[in-house]
């Protein structure tokens, strides 16, 4: 895991630029995500400016260094991710007469350009962020991975790319006092975070998971998909080969020549990768957090450890939501409304103190269908969106009413269904991005006259709807291209980088979702209480790990505290004071936005303010 930059300029980069202020701002900026090394690399041309910082997980030596510079050719790549298949491509590579210098994957990605081009893209398997320069064509080639696990973000100005892994090296690299977006932060304010291609920065933006990127002198950007969820379910039943498959991708993402550690929260998805693991002879210790009161998951990951005869090591979580927004707030380049990103930072920090790369059970809902919403029933559950349409012409006075001030609770929560009964991916926004309804975030930013409706707020994933596919397989497919790459892989990748440790999630294994999409659905599948869900996974898990399995609720590591509504309140006293308000970013009035007890939407400005207090 690492951290790249680039610069491209068709009229030429200034010389000397690799000494500037902002290209090593830019570089120390990353070196949290790759703490063992940096470099950087000059094309002969002064077209191309590449940096890197690097954490060693393979080939830890020198030969592993990068930017990496083809042998023959003049090709150079800055990388950032893990190549799974990198043994089996090595082979076939070397049959085709490539010659390596080393055992990193960085080589394998650069000589698999050289080979099959952008037709590479179909063998890899793994999680990824590259750029790739070719001095002769004056090319860029850069891509993420299928669902985006490792991040890029670009910026175009004039003849000039920038390049980099997150916003916040970005903008030491463009050195620009960049302006804030301001459908992003309304974005954030209605769904809890911001979703790509928009960053919080206006003309900065994410590369979408499934993409590429070109670049060459007069030509502009270019973005194109490469990868697409499967669009329909396969009728045959796979479950006899299940195990196998599912142990073999296990096996694949222990792949390294350092300790990989993994994180055990107890429940079905880390417990089945944990006794994978087992079963391919490998014993990884294990990290989870103590938490308060009976919901903390810490006693049933100690069953779990025990019966497969794993090392624990677990830690009591601060009951004091300020020591952990803190971390938070320096370690995201950009705000979410989750208590999940405070435990991700505990974990992670903990963890990194003992190894540098871990395995974790992120994605096993979106890949096997296990979130509890994605079955909700009655006649108030988001799915019935249909049903209460009627809403949205009985109530078309709903936004003008829910952006006074004066409004009261139960408008402000009326509105919420009138949001979700637009559309199936209005009624699933208004459900898995809990915030505030679209017109009144336009009114909490006052200071904007950029429009910001329902549909502005559920344009970015509209056109991803599969209203062909089963209901759950729908809303997986919503999940895997939404809720995941919007909120979760940031947790991830933000969260455990900040510490210079590496997370791998074998559920998001493109093997997996192709069999976990396609699979056809049975009926036990869809009870409300989720026993049932995962089926081919929790047979495996059963058969593995028997009474060592919690039968415990589904529920999501996230903090769990008495005290914690009662800790937003006292934090959102501050709120007053801090940047977000001084600047006029946000209304001084927000607070009349937020219903009484209301602690999502409290705890989301409270962390929407902790992180621009230190970017804006």
């Amino acid at each position: 895991m690492c951290g790249i930059a680039a610069i491209l300029d068709s009229r030429g980069i200034e010389p000397g630029f690799e000494h500037s202020t902002r290209w090593t701002q830019c570089l120390a900026s990353l070196r949290r995500r790759g703490p063992d090394g940096s470099g950087t690399w000059r094309s002969p041309t002064n077209t191309a400016l590449l940096g890197h910082t690097r954490l060693a997980i393979v080939d830890p030596t020198t030969a592993g260094h990068q930017p990496l510079v083809a042998q023959w050719h003049p090709v150079t790549i800055t990388y950032n991710g893990e190549l799974y298949n990198a043994p089996d491509l090595r082979k076939e590579l070397i049959a085709k007469g490539f010659k390596f210098q080393s055992h990193c994957d960085t080589e394998v990605l650069l000589n698999a350009w050289l080979c099959w081009g952008r037709g590479m893209l179909d063998k890899l398997l793994g999680m990824f962020a590259f750029a790739i320069w070719d001095d002769t064509k004056k090319a860029l080639f850069a891509a993420v991975d299928h669902v985006g696990m490792k991040p890029i973000v670009w910026k175009l100005e004039s003849d000039r790319l920038f390049l980099a892994s997150d916003t916040d090296s970005i903008r030491a690299l463009t050195g620009r006092d960049e302006s804030l977006n301001p459908t992003a932060l309304r974005h954030v304010l209605t769904m809890s975070c911001c979703p790509a291609p928009l960053t919080m920065w206006a003309g900065v933006y994410k590369l979408k998971g499934g993409h590429t990127l070109e670049w060459s002198p007069g030509s502009g950007v270019v973005i194109n998909r490469y990868y697409n969820p499967p669009n329909q379910t396969d009728s045959q039943d796979h479950s006899e080969s299940f195990d196998g498959l599912f142990e073999r991708v296990v096996a694949d993402h222990l792949i390294a020549d350092v300790p990989v550690g993994a994180f055990l929260s107890g429940g079905l998805d880390s417990a089945s990768i944990l006794a994978g693991a087992v079963s391919n002879g490998i014993h990884p210790t294990c990290f989870t957090l103590e938490m308060e009161g009976e919901a903390s998951e810490h006693d049933d990951a100690r069953r779990v450890a025990r019966h497969l005869g794993l090392d624990l090591v677990c830690k009591p979580i601060a009951d004091r939501i300020l020591e952990s927004l803190a971390l938070y707030a320096s370690g995201f380049d950009e705000p979410q409304g989750y208590s999940a990103l405070l435990t991700m930072v505990a974990i992670s920090q903990m963890a990194s103190n003992h190894v540098k790369s871990v395995i974790g059970g992120d994605g096993g809902d979106e890949t096997f269908g296990g979130y509890l919403w994605q079955r909700e029933t009655g006649i108030d559950a988001w799915q019935n969106w249909e049903k209460t349409r009627s809403l949205v012409e009985s109530q078309s006075s709903i936004a003008e009413q829910v952006r006074s001030t004066e409004a009261d609770d139960e408008t402000r929560a009326l509105a919420r269904r009138v949001f979700g009964s637009h559309s199936f991916v209005h009624g699933y926004l208004s459900r898995v991005f809990p915030g505030f309804h679209p017109a009144e975030a336009r009114a909490m930013t006052p200071d904007w006259s950029d429009a910001y409706d329902e549909e502005t707020a559920s344009g970015w994933l509209i056109p991803e709807d599969r209203p062909d596919l089963p209901h759950l397989r729908r809303t997986q497919r919503l999940d895997l291209l939404g809720f995941c790459p919007a909120s979760i892989l940031p947790k991830i990748d933000r969260g455990a980088m900040h510490f210079g440790l590496e997370i791998r999630s074998p559920m998001l294994d493109r093997r997996l979702i192709d069999r976990g999409l396609c699979a056809p659905v049975h009926r036990d599948e869809m009870l409300a209480d989720g026993s049932k869900s995962r089926p081919d996974l929790r047979r495996y898990a059963s058969t593995h790990l028997g009474d060592a399995l919690s039968n415990r609720p589904k529920q999501g590591f996230s903090i769990r505290t008495s005290t914690e509504l009662a800790q937003w309140r006292a934090l959102a006293e501050s709120i007053k004071e801090m940047k977000i308000v001084r600047s006029g970013v946000l209304s001084p009035q927000w607070c009349s936005f937020v219903p009484i007890g209301d602690m999502t939407r409290l705890r989301l400005v409270c962390m929407l303010g902790a992180w621009a207090e230190h970017r804006i």
